[in-house]
């Protein structure tokens, strides 16, 4: 069994969490390296542990990076750009250049560590589990484990199960990641959606085609004051082009069809026909 780790996010949470911070300034006073890398290596170890409770066998680690290039932001400009100017951890390097030297990892040209571990996956076994606290991993078929929420244990995805997702996020974008989907349409209401008029890509095109303008506006007073005003709703004018925009951003590469591994290239996400 080999565990498809999300180093991303494993280095970034321990190397925060032992940042001293000052507490009125907010400025960074310091951090041990020992602790962060004693915090990464005791991680590491429950996962290995909970695994092998799961599996019974030899967990061999594998830590996933992702690249400092990414084709999602030639999709959309706006992918992660609620991140731009946001300091990592002043350790982050440091560690991960330690995490490279200590274990087996992972990082291909132009794309994150997500797609990597899609891509590395076996979808139909039981040789890897993808170990991540992402939500968006969701939409990859296979055994994952929360890596935030160790003693919840191993989850197994459907391919079905899989699909569902990424459509549901064709609809909702994801805030946390910089990109939009249909307006006023959250995960709730795009899983909603879905259920009415079918999991199709068909589906998710009706949904963009259907958006209309909020109903209301808040609106400043003279006074100062808000106040509500109903507003006449008119279509935004949305469709598949704007639905493709949002699946290539959420799309996790989950087959070596949409990455030459000897050019290091992406072939983006269409849908099946």
């Amino acid at each position: 069994m080999r565990a498809l780790i999300d180093a991303d996010a494993l280095v970034f949470r321990m190397t925060i969490a032992v940042q001293e911070v000052h507490p009125f300034t907010g400025a960074i006073l310091g951090a041990s390296h020992d602790d962060a890398w004693g915090l990464i290596q005791l991680r590491l170890k429950e996962v290995e542990e909970c695994l092998f409770e799961e599996f019974g066998e030899r967990i061999d680690l594998d830590l996933h990076f992702s690249d400092k290039t990414n084709f999602r932001y030639r999709v959309d400009p706006n992918y992660k750009s609620n991140r731009k100017g946001m300091d990592k951890p002043i350790l982050y390097n440091d560690i991960m250049e330690k995490c490279i030297r200590n274990y087996d990892c992972t990082i291909h040209t132009d794309v994150e560590a997500d797609d990597t571990m899609g891509l590395y996956q076996d979808k139909k076994g039981r040789t890897t589990c993808i170990v991540s606290p992402d939500k968006d991993m969701k939409q990859i078929e296979g055994y994952h484990l929360n890596l935030n929420k160790i003693p919840d244990g191993v989850e197994l995805v459907t391919a079905d199960e899989g699909y569902q997702f990424f459509l549901t996020q064709c609809i909702a974008g994801d805030p946390t990641d910089g990109y939009a989907g249909c307006p006023t349409m959250g995960m709730k209401k795009a899983k909603a959606w879905l259920e009415k008029f079918g999991y199709t890509w068909d589906s998710v095109v009706r949904a963009y085609e259907a958006c209309m303008s909020p109903k209301t506006a808040r609106l400043k007073k003279p006074n100062g004051k808000y106040t509500t005003k109903r507003l006449a709703q008119h279509s935004l004018g949305l469709g598949e082009e704007d639905a493709l925009r949002t699946a290539r951003c959420a799309f996790i590469l989950n087959d070596w069809q949409y990455y030459n591994l000897d050019k290091q290239e992406v072939k983006l996400w269409t849908p099946h026909v």
